[in-house]
């Protein structure tokens, strides 16, 4: 199996680790944590990571929430719409700046949104 450019077929546990910072999964059915706001959802892989400052977390989270929700950082899940839903768990994915990110089914939606959109 080729991920990230590389044959993982034979890799040890260690070396598939490296490979997991790689890449990220986008869920269709969102995967927010229900009792952490939107802002919070989205912060969470950055706060898992070491040595990213609180400053540059609120910035990211700040730019990815402009790009592809614009809605308030301060909402739960559940105050948000299936397609706000969707949002904030792509922007969630992004968040951890992988090289790539795995869908489990097709968004085309999702492609549309980008075009009317500048990245981060």
């Amino acid at each position: 199996m080729i991920v990230a450019h590389e044959d993982i077929t034979d890799y040890t546990e260690e070396e598939l680790e490296r490979i997991r910072k790689k890449v990220t999964n986008g869920f269709s059915e969102w995967a927010l944590f229900d009792s952490l706001t939107v802002g919070e959802n989205v912060a969470f892989p950055l706060r898992e990571r070491p040595g990213i400052h609180e400053e540059q977390i609120l910035q990211i989270v700040d730019g990815l929430l402009q790009m592809l929700v614009s809605g308030d950082a301060r909402l739960l899940p559940s105050d948000l719409s299936t397609g706000m839903k969707r949002s904030v768990a792509i922007a969630r994915a992004l968040a951890a700046q992988p090289e790539c990110v795995l869908y489990d089914e097709p968004l085309p939606w999702l492609i549309h949104s980008w075009l009317s959109c500048s990245v981060i």
